[in-house]
């Protein structure tokens, strides 16, 4: 019996901490900066580049000390970024 209640409170603890720890980290990125950057982590931001034919603005990822992916970004309506221009309902709230 003390055996499955250990269990159970050690469960509910990593359980509790995991749901602490993805929810910290949500909040604090993605984070609007100037010039209409969007810093994603510590050293990594989305640089806006201009706006193609269609008016979407197209981002690039940056970092001073990490190798990054050269691609273009778009971002959707909710603020969430992908590469895939198709799924972007690119021309939102975050064009400039």
């Amino acid at each position: 019996m003390m055996t499955k209640v250990s269990i159970a409170l050690l469960l509910t603890a990593l359980v509790t901490g995991c749901v602490y720890s993805v929810n910290n980290t949500q909040s604090k990125y993605p984070k609007e900066l100037v010039n209409g950057k969007v810093q994603i982590d510590d050293d990594l931001y989305y640089e806006p580049i201009g706006k193609d034919k269609d008016g979407c603005m197209m981002y690039i990822a940056r970092s001073s000390s990490q190798a990054t992916m050269t691609a273009v970004i778009y971002r959707n309506k909710n603020g969430v970024f992908t590469s895939n221009k198709s799924t972007s309902d690119c021309h939102s709230i975050y064009d400039i």
